[in-house]
């Protein structure tokens, strides 16, 4: 069985060396320089307030935001309606939009005090029982990608494959607010964790090859470039990267998701591994569909856990419409 152990030495194994980003001028590095000094801020305070506390003060902070920011409620909302299979304007609706950014508050205080907390407390945070059969499949791989969503606490996840010592890979978005990827990558990189910035494809696909874990987020919102899936009965689209990446590299992906039980812990569970016979189209129309189907799966179990603030599904009719014509034609080419 592979096992790493990611406690390493002084020296060993230091922050993940990224190349040097583009200059992206003065100007921008100036406007986020604020940002990142309020989030070291925060952390101090976090570090330093009761847990109870500062749950409290960002519940209550995320739910005037709820109120004061109409487009993003709305986008809520939006999200929520189909995966409840109610209307937009229905009570339950908002209702659950309103539990869904409490969570969010709940998520953003765990992750703000983590950096104070010792291994063994981290660890606390979730339930790795369903884990414990994900070695196994990762013993078995060559390489494993993981899709996951903004549901419940992502961080979760990755400590639970840090305290199972686990290679993990995090695929993420390093072209703006550089400063505070940086430092958010120096940290995890101490949990035994790379942040990966997501253009750089050599690194991918070289943690693959090493047999590694990738993890990345499917759920940033419809582009209709995509790849057309059904979710919750309705046309979307979902990123063709975990299957293409998968059909290039032999990986095996595992979609693996999480969820904040009654006793305050997170329960991290995983769904069927999924098999990448090749790079063609109507196969990577297949994987996408199941990885829908996977986060379908996800979302039903605690739908007001998932704080996505990007739209989801298209507006329109004649939207879904052109998205179910392209995905037909997809499956006949492959007939």
């Amino acid at each position: 069985m592979r096992r790493f152990d990611v406690r390493r030495a002084p020296g060993e194994r230091g922050p993940y060396r990224r190349r040097p980003r583009r200059d992206r001028g003065l100007l921008v590095k100036v406007q986020e320089r604020p940002l990142f000094l309020v989030y070291r801020a925060a952390e101090w305070l976090f570090a330093h307030l009761p847990p109870a506390l500062g749950i409290l003060v960002l519940q209550a902070i995320y739910s005037v935001a709820y109120f004061a920011w109409p487009p993003k409620s709305r986008v809520m909302r939006s999200n929520l309606a189909h995966v409840l299979g109610l209307p937009v304007a229905d009570g339950r609706t908002a209702a659950a939009a309103r539990r869904a950014y409490r969570t969010y508050a709940r998520y953003v205080a765990e992750l703000l005090r983590m950096p104070s907390r010792s291994e063994a407390e981290i660890a606390e945070l979730i339930d790795t029982h369903q884990l414990e059969s994900f070695l196994s499949t990762f013993d078995a791989s060559h390489g494993l990608i993981v899709p996951t969503a903004h549901i419940g606490n992502g961080e979760a996840i990755v400590a639970g494959f840090s305290h199972l010592g686990l290679p993990a890979n995090i695929l993420a978005d390093d072209t703006t607010q550089g400063e505070l990827f940086d430092y958010l990558s120096a940290q995890r990189a101490g949990w035994g964790v790379r942040m990966i910035p997501w253009r750089n494809l050599r690194e991918v696909y070289r943690v693959l090859a090493k047999g590694e874990i990738l993890g990345l987020t499917v759920d940033w919102g419809y582009r209709p470039g995509d790849v057309p899936v059904r979710l919750f009965g309705q046309w979307t689209t979902l990123p063709s990267g975990p299957a293409l990446l998968a059909a290039k590299t032999g990986a095996l992906i595992v979609p693996v998701f999480s969820y904040r039980q009654a006793s305050g812990r997170y329960f991290v569970f995983h769904t069927d591994p999924i098999h990448v016979a090749s790079a063609e189209a109507p196969e990577i129309q297949r994987v996408t569909q199941r990885i829908a189907e996977a986060l379908e799966t996800a979302l039903s179990r605690a739908p007001e856990q998932w704080y996505s603030f990007q739209q989801v599904w298209p507006a329109t009719a004649d939207e879904q419409a052109r998205l179910a014509e392209r995905a037909a034609q997809t499956t006949n080419a492959g007939a």
